[in-house]
């Protein structure tokens, strides 16, 4: 409207399938303000954010199978990422068969998100809504079939950030079967709306698609390829 800055609604499909509370493998996040700070799910583990819940904290996981994080509240990571130390507000590494699904996210300094050395990975209706430096919206790294459709990247750095940071460490893992469709990318501050590249030095990049991706904003380019 004029000059004023965006207003952002967000509309998500009605909740299925809301976990029991008293679900031992179930982390529930009731309405309302909770602080646990760092989160680290187990295999088999859901949590699951309440319409109305904002929880104060981030979450990171390594080697875990089977992890779902779901419900319509926000994750609010503003100081507890860091971007010195890379500490993202939210992470899975060396994991498979990961869910996003639902959730706000927030962060403070450093990537909203990172999936690294992963498998079976699905994110639908995030909204991420960060602004600062290098706030990266949906990153991966040495991921193979790999799927976000439905979000909403409001981000203040590339909006998909699909790299191959320190491959030669990590082994130089390929980045192959990776999809993202139906998503919008509001890109401010720095960066650019989808960027495939940054770091490319692994062995292969295959199989990688955006479709019907809408950037409404970007700082740099709307698509970059860097390799």
């Amino acid at each position: 409207i004029n000059r004023q800055k965006p207003l952002c609604l967000f509309q998500t499909p009605p909740e299925t399938n809301v976990p029991n509370r008293n679900d031992p493998n179930v982390i529930y996040f009731a309405k309302g303000v909770h602080e646990p700070g760092l989160i680290s799910p187990k295999s088999g583990q859901t949590i699951y954010l309440e319409q109305g819940a904002l929880v104060k904290g981030r979450i990171y996981a390594e080697g875990v199978q089977h992890v779902s994080i779901k419900g319509r509240g926000i994750i609010d990571a503003r100081g507890f990422t860091d971007k010195p130390k890379k500490i993202c507000a939210l992470e899975f590494k060396n994991s498979s068969d990961i869910r996003v699904e639902g959730i706000g996210l927030r962060a403070g300094q450093w990537w909203q998100s990172l999936y690294i050395l992963c498998r079976n990975v699905e994110v639908s209706y995030m909204n991420l809504m960060s602004f600062g430096v290098n706030n990266d919206g949906i990153d991966i790294d040495g991921v193979t079939n790999f799927k976000a459709s439905n979000c909403f990247i409001g981000c203040g750095d590339d909006g998909f950030g699909w790299h191959a940071l320190d491959a030669q460490t990590n082994g130089e893992p390929p980045t192959e079967n990776c999809r993202a469709e139906n998503c919008v990318i509001y890109n401010a501050h720095a960066g650019n709306g989808l960027r495939v590249g940054a770091s490319m030095e692994t062995r292969l990049f295959r199989n990688i698609t955006f479709r019907n991706i809408d950037v409404l904003e970007h700082a740099n380019y709307g698509i970059r390829s860097d390799h």
